[in-house]
């Protein structure tokens, strides 16, 4: 983990509304060798962000103005930093709601003090490893969709979304490059191959399925969009 070398050279963010509980997990940090910005806010907390990028963020989720859940997102729009959400709300959902903003780990409050050091240390050494070149979280919309390549789960605003093999693959090759255009026959031989009980036609059947469960007005998609005589894109925000 840490060593007396590394000390001195990591900041943290620390972002919450209670000053009380700000300036103890200041001081605390502190005594262990980081760096730390704090912000009461999340408007403030954006400003520190851009002006002085830290090595990890804690984030309180409930704050007047902009809260903890849209401070995250905004910041997964450009960064990968470990965030680390602190909160009263304990039920499930408001767990899922924390990780599927995009944050690393959840902690309830109140906390201890040496755990959060022990997750901080953790999420620190997981950062320095080397990133795989495709992650295998791809994610879009803020966070509304999110997609687990790995256990091939699909989440639409923290729900999970069932998809046939076949949908799960079609989503797979259309969110592999965001932006690109591809053509319906590309599609079909890249997703059905040479299946025999398949034809191009399909895609336009899996698309509209697709359409169905990830679009929030499917009439209307914000995701998988039609380039008329072209093919089919998936949108890059």
């Amino acid at each position: 983990m840490r060593t007396q070398k590394d000390k001195h050279q990591d900041t943290i963010l620390v972002i919450d509304d209670d000053k009380g509980l700000l300036r103890l997990i200041e001081m605390t940090l502190q005594t262990r060798g980081f760096i730390v910005n704090t912000a009461t806010d999340g408007e403030a907390g954006m400003e520190l962000f851009q002006q002085r990028p830290p090595a990890l963020i804690i984030l309180d989720v409930m704050m007047p103005g902009m809260d903890g859940l849209a401070v995250c997102r905004k910041i997964r729009e450009q960064s990968y930093v470990p965030i680390i959400f602190l909160s009263a709300r304990g039920h499930v959902q408001a767990r899922i709601e924390g990780l599927m903003s995009g944050a690393d780990d959840y902690m309830l409050k109140p906390f201890s003090v040496q755990e959060l050091l022990v997750r901080i240390e953790a999420l620190l050494w997981r950062a320095r490893q080397p990133r795989e070149t495709d992650s295998t979280i791809r994610r879009f919309g803020s966070g509304w969709l999110v997609i687990n390549l790995q256990t091939r789960q699909v989440f639409v605003n923290g729900e999970m979304v069932h998809l046939s093999q076949k949908e799960f693959n079609l989503l797979e090759y259309l969110t592999s490059s965001p932006g690109r255009v591809y053509q319906i026959d590309q599609i079909f031989e890249n997703v059905w191959s040479y299946e025999s009980d398949a034809d191009p036609k399909t895609v336009r059947w899996y698309i509209w399925r697709l359409r169905q469960k990830l679009e929030t007005d499917p009439d209307n998609p914000r995701f998988i969009l039609t380039e008329p005589g072209q093919g089919y894109k998936f949108s890059r925000i």
